[in-house]
């Protein structure tokens, strides 16, 4: 379980990752002089994916490290088949139909006339859901969030939920 929202790309732990596959690729040249060639950097960088790896609870270990597919599967709404043209990407609260405001920083109801929900990108999307996060100190153990298409319909004065309210477990 993770006590505090660390994501892998956070600076302090990509530092520290890169600093520890780093040191063990030199401390093994030491005693395997293949290491000390041009062999030695495709193991760094394997070595750095495994660790990372096992950081964010892809191997038998539990989780420490928030990755990359914390609020899901990185996608582009151009690419998905939806049944309604997706407007910009929004971070939804699992189980409710909440959405995070850009203005407030707040979870607010998509039948809430002042949410502002919509982001551009899916990055800016994915940087506003761990911001949230981080300002709490919480972990998405507490706070189940996902990166969702959704859309704005002008007539109802709202936002939609494309997929619907989306829960944590199917």
């Amino acid at each position: 379980m993770i006590r505090h929202p660390f994501f892998l790309d956070d600076h302090v732990v990509a530092v520290a990752l890169d600093e520890a596959a780093t040191t063990a690729t030199q401390r093994l040249a030491e005693l395997l002089p293949e290491l000390d060639t041009a062999a030695g950097e495709p193991f760094r960088k394997q070595l750095h994916a495994h660790l990372a790896a096992m950081l964010t609870g892809q191997t038998a270990l539990p989780r420490l490290v928030h990755g990359e597919d914390t609020f899901g599967d990185r996608f582009s709404l151009d690419d998905l088949p939806l049944p309604r043209a997706g407007m910009g990407y929004a971070v939804q609260r699992l189980d409710t139909d909440t959405l995070l405001d850009r203005t407030s920083g707040t979870f607010l109801p998509v039948r809430d006339p002042g949410l502002s929900g919509l982001f551009e990108s899916f990055d800016r999307a994915h940087a506003a859901a761990r911001d949230w996060l981080k300002a709490r100190n919480a972990t998405v153990d507490a706070y189940p969030l996902a990166i969702v298409p959704a859309s704005y319909d002008g007539e109802l004065r709202r936002h939609v939920l494309i997929y619907g309210v989306l829960t944590q477990s199917p």
